[in-house]
């Protein structure tokens, strides 16, 4: 990458940015990002083979309006459970009324206990749903979904990492529940009803996998964990392949109104919360089905949970089912090519003000060189947040334009589905918008001033400062504002600019990753959040002093 921008340095610079931002978004999107999907004659977890239980599971709609293919599911999940050797129990609750519906709940559940001989075994229970979403109505439509991705995505790759793991069950010490829920989608009727009725079920669980899905394609994120994830995150991250997280969407998704068959037990049993997430207009409708499936996402589910299944059950550390509580939580994220970072809030709270303490050190002595002053600091920063605002104020215009012209319900920052065009539409506002201030920015050549990188810089400690401060959680700011201070340092003290161009790509690489977790779960609705955040990325790596 870095030959390729040396060759160009001379030539016209928007062109090197652009090719630096397209290399770029193909380590994020492209090379690595998801693993390759496996055969069914591979040795490990194979996409293909959770593909033949889809085939089965989602070959029509089994919603709570339809028993009777609900019932058909239900049974062959029972035949494929026992034919892997679990123990199955059907577990029913009659009569069950939500959403204007009344019908019948039954819950399987499924045990394989460690080969040894143990007292008070601990177990593993991963759960997901097989009821497929009831009748949707959108623009005058009325869809049933084929539940391939909701929940037919976590029935499959349940079934085969117990199929992967009982290759050694001899060397387990732990064992697994298999938790299969009804009659989520109207409310977690199952799993309340699992939790009411039959709490002994969850008796001597040391971990809960939840496994979700909220579209068919793209990475799956690790979107939530139980309080107290300290221990939970030290599993992920030393043992899940292609990791995939953000602890800001944990912190979100308290705030949202969404649940899971998850919520029921995540304040009581240490766990994991799965899904795929892209795209909105997927879910709960016709297009969830088997046509729509992404087998490189299946493989990724089985490459983040499948490791850690098997580290849970063959040490025997985990046999006393408290060993993963804690009460302390953590902070924590994954850029592409680089992995995963995990930091204790004590630990995240220090480097934080480490920064910031070292940012003010670069930009005193900038000043005190007479390279800028104080008022024009103050003015141009109080420029860029006002056009800053400007672009958030324009990304959501352009998102109610596209609400409109589809006949669809907007709201302001919220979750808005039904616009068939509406990725299309976000790359197109993100891109133009990119190029558009690439070219003012190299045109009027204001990348030569340290009056615009030290303002942009000013702007992300101040918001890092606030989002700390309030939700403790600030990473979206922070990260830029790390890299470039400690690049600058670096630069200054070596003058070697390689620092300031791993700065570039670095920051580049999780401005395309973040933006695509935020505008997958936020959707169109919340268009002028990504621009804004796309508007500052593309400040801080243009203000940069590599272009001179």
């Amino acid at each position: 990458m870095l030959l390729v921008i040396s060759y160009y340095m001379n030539k016209d610079k928007i062109v090197i940015f652009i090719i630096v931002l397209i290399l770029s978004a193909f380590i994020a999107y492209g090379w690595q990002s998801l693993p390759t999907p496996q055969k069914k004659d591979y040795q490990g977890f194979s996409s293909e083979r959770v593909v033949e239980d889809l085939k089965v599971i989602a070959k029509e709609p089994h919603s709570v309006v339809h028993p009777e293919a609900r019932m058909d599911v239900r049974d062959y999940l029972k035949e494929r459970l026992e034919t892997l050797g679990g123990k199955v129990q059907i577990y029913q609750y009659p009569s069950c009324k939500a959403k204007g519906y009344t019908f019948d709940t039954e819950n399987l559940l499924a045990e394989f206990p460690p080969l040894r001989s143990l007292e008070d075994t601990t177990y593993l229970m991963l759960i997901a749903h097989y009821d497929s979403r009831y009748p949707f109505k959108r623009n005058q439509e009325t869809f049933c979904s084929f539940g391939a991705g909701d929940d037919g995505y976590g029935i499959g790759v349940i079934l085969e990492c117990i199929n992967q793991a009982l290759r050694t069950q001899k060397d387990w010490f732990q064992g697994i529940k298999v938790l299969f829920t009804d009659a989520e989608e109207v409310g977690m009727i199952g799993m309340k009803s699992a939790y009411q009725y039959n709490r002994e079920i969850f008796d001597q669980v040391g971990l809960v996998i939840n496994l979700e899905a909220r579209g068919t394609y793209g990475p799956v994120l690790l979107f939530e964990t139980s309080p107290g994830n300290e221990k939970l995150m030290e599993l992920y991250g030393n043992h899940a392949q292609y990791p995939y997280t953000y602890s800001l969407t944990n912190a979100i998704y308290k705030f949202m109104p969404n649940d899971t068959d998850f919520s029921i037990v995540k304040d009581t049993i240490p766990g994991f919360n799965f899904s795929v997430i892209a795209d909105i207009n997927h879910y709960h409708t016709k297009l969830d089905h088997l046509d729509n499936i992404s087998k490189a996402s299946l493989q990724h589910y089985g490459e983040q949970i499948f490791p850690i299944i098997s580290h849970y059950l063959t040490n025997p550390k985990y046999n006393d089912k408290y060993y993963l509580q804690s009460d302390k939580d953590t902070l924590n994220f994954t850029i592409p090519l680089l992995g995963f970072f995990h930091f204790s809030q004590t630990g995240y709270w220090a480097l934080n003000i480490c920064i910031m303490v070292l940012f003010l050190f670069i930009l005193f002595q900038n000043k005190k060189k007479g390279d800028i002053n104080t008022i024009d600091l103050l003015k141009h920063s109080g420029l860029l947040f006002l056009i800053s605002l400007g672009v958030l104020a324009i990304g959501e215009l352009i998102a109610w334009i596209c609400a409109l012209t589809s006949g669809v319900r907007f709201t302001l920052f919220g979750t808005v589905a039904g616009i068939p065009f509406d990725n299309i539409a976000m790359i197109v506002s993100v891109i133009t918008m990119v190029i558009v201030t690439a070219y003012y920015y190299f045109r009027k050549r204001l990348y030569t001033s340290p009056l615009t990188l030290y303002s942009i810089m000013s702007i992300l400690c101040l918001l890092s400062l606030l989002l700390l401060c309030t939700i403790g959680e600030n990473m979206m700011f922070f990260i830029p504002l790390a890299c470039v201070t400690i690049a600058l340092l670096l630069w200054q003290i070596c003058s070697l600019r390689i620092f300031l161009w791993i700065t570039v790509i670095v920051i580049a690489l999780h401005a395309f990753s973040f933006t695509y977790i935020l505008a997958m779960a936020l959707t169109i609705g919340a268009l002028g959040i990504v621009m804004l955040l796309a508007f500052y990325y593309t400040i801080v790596l243009i203000a940069l002093p590599i272009w001179d």
